[in-house]
């Protein structure tokens, strides 16, 4: 991150730039452009290099067959249909992700129940320490 970012992140409460755990390019996987803008802005605020992002499930299907991310954050509910089918195929790529949502793990389906969920509203610190559960160098 610029010197300007890691100050900002400093004063925010921020311990260290995602790009610092590898996570350079994030897939923000919602359909309502505002909550979009808002990951967005917290994705760089943290320090992520890039963002990827995806409204509906035939986008999401072709971004996983690129695998051109190093973190997916998925809304539960796109355009109607669940992520959960793309979420399970995240698992198997062993690409780290998380929900955010108003959906509960309750829920969720039985092998999605483990995958963090941050709840909707959220702030930065929130993404943040999702990020920090899913990302391996975080858990070192």
């Amino acid at each position: 991150p610029t010197p300007d970012a890691t100050r900002r992140s400093a004063s925010r409460g921020v311990k260290m730039g995602v790009s610092e755990l590898g996570v350079r390019r994030v897939l923000i996987v919602d359909d309502e452009p505002l909550i979009v803008r808002l990951l967005e802005m917290f994705l760089s605020e943290l320090g992520a290099d890039e963002v990827v992002k995806c409204a509906n499930l035939p986008t999401l299907q072709e971004a996983i067959e690129r695998g051109d991310y190093d973190l997916a954050i998925l809304d539960v509910n796109l355009c109607g249909k669940t992520s959960f089918p793309a979420a399970e195929r995240l698992m198997v790529a062993r690409k780290p992700f998380f929900f955010v949502s108003g959906y509960v793990h309750e829920d969720m389906p039985a092998a999605l129940r483990q995958i963090p969920l941050v709840p909707k509203p959220y702030l930065i610190k929130d993404i943040e320490e999702a990020i920090r559960q899913v990302v391996p160098a975080a858990q070192t």
